[in-house]
C-alpha cells in the first residue's frame, strides 16, 4: 500500500468529511454537477458541507484560528443565500455569484487545511438506484497532507 493510500485510510471521519465537502465545494460549476449527479446538487453540496462542518468543530478541537474562520465564513454565506441560489433540482444554481464566492472561500479552506491536491470521484450506481461517491483522493504524483495544524 503507497503512503498516499495509507494516510487517507488512516483519517478521521470530520477529515473525509470536511475534505470532500470542501474539494466538491471548491468545483467549477460544471464539475460540482457532473461529480454530483445524478442528485440535487444545491441541496447535496450545502447539506454535506453543513454535515462536514458541524462534525469537524464537534471532533477537531486542534483547528487553527484560520481553519475555524474560513468554515464560519462558508457557514455565514450559506445562511445568507436567497431562495433563487438554491432552489432544489434546479442545478443551474451553482452559475450564481453566490456559488462562486462559496467555491473561492472552499479553496481558501482547502489550502488552510492542506487538502489543495485532491481529486473528486463522481457517484457511480453500485446497485440499481443506490449512488456512492468514493471519497476524495490525492492527486497522483502529489505527496498526501492529513490537513491537520
Amino acid at each position: 500500500m503507497g503512503q498516499e493510500n495509507a494516510l487517507v485510510m488512516e483519517d478521521e471521519l470530520w477529515q473525509r468529511l470536511l475534505r470532500d465537502a470542501l474539494a466538491v465545494l471548491g468545483l467549477p460549476p460544471d464539475e460540482q454537477v457532473r461529480i454530483n449527479s445524478p442528485g440535487c446538487v444545491a441541496c447535496d453540496l450545502l447539506n454535506d458541507f453543513d454535515h462536514a462542518r458541524l462534525t469537524t468543530l464537534g471532533n477537531a478541537p486542534g483547528l487553527s484560528a484560520e481553519q475555524r474562520e474560513l468554515l464560519e465564513r462558508i457557514d455565514d454565506v450559506m445562511d445568507q443565500m436567497q431562495p433563487p441560489d438554491f432552489e432544489c433540482w434546479d442545478n443551474q444554481v451553482v452559475h450564481r455569484p453566490v456559488w462562486q464566492v462559496l467555491r473561492e472561500l472552499a479553496a481558501e479552506a482547502l489550502r488552510a487545511f492542506r487538502w489543495e491536491k485532491v481529486v473528486m470521484r463522481p457517484f457511480v450506481e453500485v446497485r440499481p438506484g443506490v449512488w456512492h461517491r468514493p471519497h476524495a483522493e490525492v492527486e497522483p504524483g502529489a505527496v498526501a497532507d492529513r490537513g491537520g495544524t
